[in-house]
């Protein structure tokens, strides 16, 4: 330990890195090594290690605040820098700190930080508009919010790219209930039942849509 902070200390934080390891190998149970192991690994931007190492931490620890302070200041810094690293760095890099950044979201939605959820995900499709992942989180949020036009939206983009099959036209078309649309449900329904006659779930649910608006179902 000693060693590793005189490097680190330094700026020698790969050096620092070997001796904060071997510190762990020898006492996996002290807090403090796996936090300044996980500073070093932060200042030369090797954040999914990082996040791995403090991740560690609460497994050894698992109500250590610090682990979940420092996880925080992580995820920040991860959050200012992963779309330079992701336009640069090769396809490999770029899943990698893709998942990285989406394990951001997720952890916001786990504390229950909705916008700034909403907010990370939106910023991963800029660089990577296709990602349907993210785009399935940003609906699931949309919908808890009650954000139903920007849910019908996304959902919507999904469709017109062909991704997604008939289970996204089916969730289309359960959106526009809970949204009271239903003309547009049940066109919607009807246009999967035209594609998959055997559709039960949506034969289940017509019948009693229809006879509502009195409007024809696919026989």
């Amino acid at each position: 330990m000693l060693a590793g902070d005189i490097l680190a200390s330094l700026k020698q934080d790969k050096e620092a890195i070997e001796q904060f390891k071997k510190a762990l190998e020898i006492d996996p149970s002290k807090e403090e090594i796996y936090l300044h192991l996980a500073v070093s690994q932060v200042r030369i931007f090797e954040y999914e290690e990082a996040v791995n190492t403090l991740k560690g931490l609460l497994k050894a620890i698992p109500d250590s605040p610090l682990a979940y302070y420092y996880l925080g200041k992580t995820y920040d810094q991860m959050k200012l820098s992963v779309k330079r690293v992701i336009i640069q760095e090769s396809h490999r890099d770029k899943t990698r700190f893709e998942q990285a950044y989406i394990d951001l979201g997720v952890s916001l939605e786990s504390r229950e930080e909705y916008d700034n959820a909403i907010i990370t995900y939106k910023q991963l499709l800029e660089v990577n508009p296709l990602n349907i992942n993210v785009i399935q989180h940003l609906i699931q949020l949309y919908i808890h919010q009650q954000r139903f036009e920007e849910a019908l939206s996304l959902l919507q983009s999904i469709a017109h790219s062909g991704a997604g099959g008939l289970e996204v036209h089916k969730k289309i078309g359960l959106l526009y209930l809970e949204m009271e649309r239903y003309d547009d449900a049940v066109k919607e329904f009807n246009d999967i039942l035209r594609q998959d006659p055997e559709a039960y779930q949506v034969r289940f649910i017509l019948p009693p849509l229809s006879k509502k608006r009195k409007i024809t179902t696919m026989p």
